[in-house]
């Protein structure tokens, strides 16, 4: 028998707040175009899976195509699982 240890719910936050920013800042749409900043994460642990919704800081910078300059916060709402790969994402 092997014992489990759970993870401290801070080193889970920092786990999943990495996950998160790796997930939208490495999106082959918009890699380069946009830089989004994981501010906060609230989450609850299922069974088999962490429910989570991020606060997000979206920016980036306007290129010669007239391009508007975003700088916004909002939040999103992912179903991760357990080895933090995205399920599904809500909002």
């Amino acid at each position: 028998m092997s014992c489990s240890v759970k993870k401290k719910p801070e080193d889970l936050s920092a786990q999943l707040k990495s996950a998160m920013s790796d997930y939208l800042n490495t999106d082959p749409k918009v890699k380069g175009k946009v830089n989004y900043e994981v501010k906060s994460v609230i989450y609850f642990e299922d069974a088999s899976s962490y429910l989570c919704e991020f606060k997000v800081h979206m920016t980036n910078s306007p290129s010669a195509q007239q391009t508007p300059k975003i700088d916004t916060i909002g939040d999103m709402k992912v179903k991760f699982d357990k080895k933090f790969k995205v399920i599904g994402r809500f909002y």
